[in-house]
């Protein structure tokens, strides 16, 4: 279970030895979680975590892929040498819609502190948003984007 302190502060060290506890597990579930990591840590090793985003509206999706890229960035930076495991905030594009949801807005200005975000919105849709953020942020090489195999516009 990941631990919040009182101020309700994200336990990245917590977060990042569960997510590789469970990525151990002889389940499926453990196996999938390993797969996700193994993919994470290819895209830090080719580009650095410097040159890294993530794609985060605030849905269930987006969100189990930043918890997932949280713990390997830890992971990466204690592999570096710096014992702390801290890192830079991690850039994170929002596609707004016209038609979004209230609760999914407070939740997604609420993680910005929570989960250390760098937050850039961006109007939508997904393509001309990638376009926009591709634009404005050329030192960013690869974009995480949760997404699950049977969404039907997961493949748009």
């Amino acid at each position: 279970m990941v631990s919040r302190t009182a101020t309700a502060e994200l336990d990245i060290v917590s977060l990042s030895l569960t997510t590789y506890g469970i990525a151990g597990l002889p389940t499926e579930l453990g196996k999938k979680v390993a797969s996700a990591l193994g993919v994470i840590e290819e895209a830090i090793a080719r580009y650095g975590p410097s040159h890294l985003a993530l794609s985060f509206n605030g849905g269930k999706d987006c969100t189990a892929l930043m918890h997932l890229v949280r713990a390997a960035l830890y992971k990466h930076s204690t592999d570096c040498g710096d014992a702390t495991g801290s890192s830079a905030p991690l850039v994170s594009l929002y596609i707004q819609y016209k038609k979004s949801f209230p609760e999914m807005d407070a939740f997604v200005q609420k993680s910005i502190a929570h989960y250390d975000l760098e937050l850039v919105k961006r109007g939508g849709p997904m393509k001309q948003g990638l376009q926009s953020f591709k634009d404005s942020f050329p030192d960013i090489h690869a974009i995480f984007v949760g997404t699950r195999r049977d969404d039907p516009y997961g493949d748009k």
